[in-house]
């Protein structure tokens, strides 16, 4: 597959750049892993007082968090710089160079730019996942090989999201705080979909699907299997939107130097 070749040629260029700046790059890991770090102490300070949240114990919740660092992690490296970039690339209309490429434009898009420093930060996350799921009992493999496949789903979710989001920048051309937003929408997704009032729940289950994204991988590795058809269903309609609203999109674009000097 032309695409998958791609991708890899993107991160194996990147991981050659970061090794000419060491410290640039230690630097940007340590800022990735941050995070994780909050979030642990937090849930360890929360589970000295309380048993459980909102019927989540304290290793639900270290896989919920693991999991919430991977799926984020793994959208950082791959897509993030190029979901975030298409309001520039409209904007100066340097469009044209993607839209040439024998792939498909979509993906090119979205996987132009490869950020090592995320990819290694995946990997305090997974340990977090494996505190959780050593606390909680070894589920099975059949479990363990479906939350993998879920986890895969919620990242294609999540990146295809940004996508959609970001051809509005066609018709709107400068949206960044756009994607600023859906960040920090993103920062709910470390907790129990169950905490939030129902009509936020549905909204970040289904609508902006944050939380799907993130809870659904823990649930059906906990047993409920069936959530894994909602994910297929939701990444289904989502590539169907991509194929039906990204030609309409790109009748607006009129190319280089069209909306900058």
């Amino acid at each position: 597959m032309k695409e998958l070749k791609f991708i890899l040629t993107q991160l194996k260029i990147r991981f050659r750049n970061l090794t000419i700046f060491r410290t640039s790059f230690l630097l940007e890991f340590l800022g990735k892993v941050s995070w994780v770090i909050v979030y642990i102490i937090f849930y360890k300070t929360v589970f000295t007082f309380a048993n459980n949240i909102a019927g989540w114990d304290g290793p639900s919740l270290q896989m919920l968090v693991g999991t919430a660092g991977i799926i984020f992690g793994l959208f950082s490296t791959f897509c993030g710089y190029g979901s975030g970039s298409i309001s520039h690339l409209v904007r100066r209309g340097s469009l044209d160079f993607y839209l040439t490429k024998p792939l498909s434009a979509p993906i090119i898009i979205l996987f132009r730019f490869a950020d090592i420093p995320s990819l290694f930060s995946i990997i305090p996350s997974i340990f977090i996942f494996y505190l959780g799921l050593k606390a909680y009992e070894f589920p099975g493999i059949l479990s363990l090989s479906l939350w993998l496949f879920s986890v895969i789903l919620s990242f294609l979710i999540y990146s295809f999201l940004h996508f959609l989001l970001g051809l509005l920048s066609f018709k709107y051309v400068n949206l960044p705080a756009l994607t600023w937003i859906i960040y920090d929408i993103a920062d709910y997704g470390k907790y129990p979909y169950k905490i939030f009032p129902v009509i936020f729940q549905k909204l970040l289950l289904y609508v902006i699907p944050i939380l799907l994204v993130t809870n659904f991988p823990v649930l059906i590795l906990k047993g409920e299997y069936k959530l894994i058809t909602v994910q297929i269903a939701l990444l289904c309609v989502q590539i169907m939107l991509i194929r039906l609203l990204f030609p309409i999109a790109f009748k607006a674009y009129q190319g280089a130097g069209t909306y900058e000097i």
